[in-house]
């Protein structure tokens, strides 16, 4: 014989949840949610950080072939602003070349003269885009060569030092050309 089980609450019925099963739900969803916004957030940063070293290694190699093909075609060379500005008189097409670094920002002009009116911001020192700072440059056994600033010229070349700043680390350029022509004063076409 059968025995029927009692009825408990209201109805009668005992279907349905607990109040203890109900906080169990929403600590297992508070947990789940917690862990999906972790896992975005981080994606979220790591992209941000790829992409901003991207921009800055894209903007520093441009500049440095820039800068590499002016040297090597150079007739003048002139680094004013205590290494902080290179003026080159080129062979090239465009033969007035300068660049700058001044408030974390790199600068280019190619009018000849270089007027104040004629520089033209390339990377400005935003957090958004890559940022201009001066880098020591060093040789292989890791002493100091010229000085902190972006441009000098230890002898006869004439080397560059440039970091890009990123949201991570920041990009470093650095090179020494060496001229094909033989130099002229700069007042010569510039």
């Amino acid at each position: 014989m059968m025995r029927r089980r009692a009825a408990v609450g209201i109805g009668g019925d005992d279907s349905g949840i607990t109040l203890v099963e109900v906080i169990l739900y929403v600590a297992l969803s508070v947990v789940i949610g917690t862990i999906t916004i972790m896992i975005f957030t981080s994606s979220l940063t790591g992209q941000s950080t790829v992409t901003s070293r991207t921009e800055a290694t894209t903007a520093g190699d441009a500049v440095a072939r820039g800068l590499e093909r002016a040297l090597r075609n150079a007739k003048a060379v002139s680094i004013e602003d205590e290494g902080a500005t290179l003026k080159v008189y080129t062979s090239l097409e465009t033969a007035c070349q300068g660049w700058r670094v001044r408030a974390g920002e790199l600068q280019v002009s190619t009018t000849p003269g270089f007027p104040e009116s004629s520089w033209n911001t390339l990377v400005r020192g935003e957090a958004a885009t890559p940022a201009i700072l001066p880098v020591i440059a060093r040789d292989p056994a890791g002493a100091v060569q010229g000085s902190a600033l972006p441009f000098f010229s230890p002898g006869t070349q004439v080397t560059y030092a440039l970091s890009f700043a990123t949201t991570g680390d920041s990009v470093d350029f650095r090179g020494s050309v060496s001229s094909r022509a033989a130099r002229a004063p700069m007042g010569t076409g510039c």
